[in-house]
């Protein structure tokens, strides 16, 4: 059974006969309606008031979980009990990620963690009056909205605000890390957001600017990667530059990696050079080796796999076929060599998301799009070990790779068609591109 509403029954069969006594209610700091029974519309309605029900007691409840239903409102969560105290006066933890809010107006100055994650918010709610609140998450909505109001939070260490729409100029975008920096941010998520395409720089001004970071985006900010930031910000005079150089930069980049209509004769401009396999698994085996520089060559392994993911299919599986040394000018693996690169390839893969957690994201986003890489060994293999690495860990993560699959597929089939598209004229060349043909080209 699947419960749409709450009232006396739902509470008996949850809190069990007595789930209107005060010893109850006191052992019932944590509430969770999340679950395959759970599918809640809303937290109050006729005719016993849901959540509200005048026999629920509700001040000793300090964690709430309404995630993955389908709420509009939780405006109930406000209530005040008399003049000065919340029905709620002890809730501290609130979960009402995947639900379907439009807006949310929170004033319980109990709450320290919320969670508003995958919902379907446009602007940021109102969050001024949470003074107690440390951590905030809001990825995965529609959001474009300023950071004004996060400059009063005084107490805020962790904020996520991937996968929305804000979509800042670089010169607004620095107006919004002088919000951020009044208050002592230990983790920020800003990737992915529109504001970032283009904007490579978005991540040093960040780290360079927000000093109490040690966190952004997943990777990890130590004290020797802070100095060394420092001293690059020294040197580029950052705290006087004019942003408005990056406007004009970023505009030109966009309009550079704007996909265009692929035509016969028509070749697609790639910004970078399209790497090598072999290339690929350099860089992971760098990334082993020499953990102090892990951030630069993950980040190296990412621009590879960027060019190669912005390249017609036709060269995305021709270059991955290729052999080391002069195979850009035409010499290709046989088909043994070519599957022991891609195990290669997968197993240094591997390694590196196992071994460090802080890049995780970054690699899961390579693997995701080297499904597309045109090598159908080596797409098998890392559709195998996406799949193997998704199901080992826990339910929040996957909650992650959902949301960042589905946007990264989306790239993947509007990649693939154009790619197919660029060899239109030949028939039989298309089919062999995209069943992953390793014959060698001519």
């Amino acid at each position: 059974m699947r419960y749409s509403s709450l009232g006396s029954e739902v509470f008996f069969t949850e809190f069990g006969a007595d789930w209107t006594s005060y010893r109850s209610a006191r052992n019932r700091r944590r509430v969770d309606f999340s679950g395959p029974q759970w599918s809640l519309e809303t937290l109050e309605g006729e005719p016993e008031n849901g959540l509200m029900h005048k026999q629920f007691i509700r001040e000793h409840i300090e964690v709430l979980n309404l995630a993955k239903n389908k709420l509009t409102d939780i405006e109930c969560l406000n209530a005040m009990k008399d003049t000065r105290t919340f029905e709620f006066r002890r809730l501290q933890i609130l979960n009402a990620s995947r639900n379907m809010l439009t807006f949310v107006k929170l004033v319980n100055h109990s709450l320290t963690e919320i969670n508003l994650s995958h919902n379907e918010l446009i602007k940021l709610p109102d969050f001024s009056a949470l003074t107690q609140l440390s951590k905030l998450l809001v990825s995965h909505n529609d959001i474009d909205d300023m950071l004004d109001q996060f400059g009063q939070l005084q107490k805020l260490r962790v904020l996520d605000l991937s996968s929305n729409r804000f979509s800042w100029r670089p010169t607004l975008f620095k107006k919004q890390l002088s919000h951020l920096e009044r208050i002592h941010l230990e983790e920020l998520r800003f990737w992915p957001n529109p504001f970032a395409e283009g904007f490579k720089e978005y991540q040093f001004i960040t780290a360079t600017t927000l000093t109490s970071l040690t966190s952004l985006d997943g990777f990890q900010i130590d004290s020797d990667l802070r100095f060394q930031l420092r001293v690059q910000a020294d040197q580029l005079h950052l705290n006087i530059a004019d942003f408005s150089i990056f406007d004009v930069r970023v505009e030109e980049r966009r309009k550079r990696n704007a996909p265009a209509e692929a035509l016969p004769g028509r070749e697609q401009e790639v910004i970078g050079v399209v790497p090598l396999l072999t290339e690929l698994i350099e860089a992971m085996r760098k990334a082993l080796d020499q953990p102090n520089d892990l951030l630069k060559h993950v980040y190296d392994l990412e621009q590879k796999v960027s060019c190669l993911w912005n390249a017609h299919f036709w060269d995305r599986r021709r270059l991955m076929l290729a052999e080391d040394g002069d195979g850009k000018q035409g010499g290709y693996m046989k088909p043994a060599e070519a599957d022991r690169a891609a195990a290669e390839f997968t197993d240094k893969m591997q390694q590196v998301l196992g071994r460090f957690e802080s890049v995780q994201d970054v690699l899961v986003m390579c693997l995701v799009r080297m499904l597309g890489c045109g090598n159908r060994q080596l797409s098998e293999r890392c559709g195998t070990l996406l799949a193997d690495w998704v199901d080992a860990n826990a339910e929040e993560l996957h909650d992650r790779m959902d949301s960042m699959s589905e946007a990264l597929f989306r790239d993947l089939r509007h990649a693939l068609v154009l790619g197919i598209k660029s060899i239109n004229e030949k028939p039989m060349a298309c089919y062999e591109a995209s069943h992953g043909a390793r014959e060698s080209l001519n």
